[in-house]
């Protein structure tokens, strides 16, 4: 029994560390030439519709993550701390799931308590941000609307407040 939790606990921690990974993928530091794709996409909580160019002249974080991924749950709350703190300094973050429909995300959103805007991920948004090898990632889009990072993976709130606030001044 010691060496199953042994075991158990080593599979969760590679998990919390590397993130729920489709292939082998790493952190990958974007260029600032690369617009980033416009997409619109249905708010799961308001059902209306969410683009990306209507927040033109804000730093956006998009988040890529599903309810099943440990590491995107490991990873939200801190993102959601953020936002509340730097929402008001021109801060916009787009949670964008991945799971196959939008049921456990209304439940996950309440349990989290995630003030941002979530939508479903689809094939187009996907294909546009360059496939989405492994969940959680996370882009970071300037002000003038260019991809600054990604973080593939797991990230701690210290991470993300780095890169955010640098896009913020």
């Amino acid at each position: 029994m010691k060496r199953f939790l042994q075991f158990s606990f080593g599979i969760a921690l590679i998990f919390v560390l590397f993130g729920c990974r489709k292939q082998n993928v790493s952190y990958i530091r974007g260029s600032s030439s690369n617009l980033a794709p416009n997409f619109t996409l249905t708010d799961v909580v308001t059902g209306k519709p969410i683009s990306l160019d209507q927040f033109k002249g804000k730093v956006v974080v998009l988040n890529f993550w599903a309810t099943w991924c440990g590491p995107c749950r490991e990873e939200i709350p801190s993102l959601v701390n953020i936002y509340n703190q730097d929402k008001n300094k021109g801060l916009v973050i787009i949670g964008i799931s991945m799971d196959d429909t939008p049921t456990p995300v209304k439940p996950f959103m309440e349990e989290f308590n995630v003030t941002y805007p979530v939508v479903m991920a689809d094939d187009a948004v996907q294909r546009a941000y360059g496939g989405i090898d492994g969940i959680p990632t996370t882009f970071f889009i300037d002000k003038s609307g260019k991809i600054a990072d990604k973080f593939v993976g797991y990230h701690d709130k210290k991470a993300f407040e780095d890169e955010i606030n640098k896009l913020l001044q």
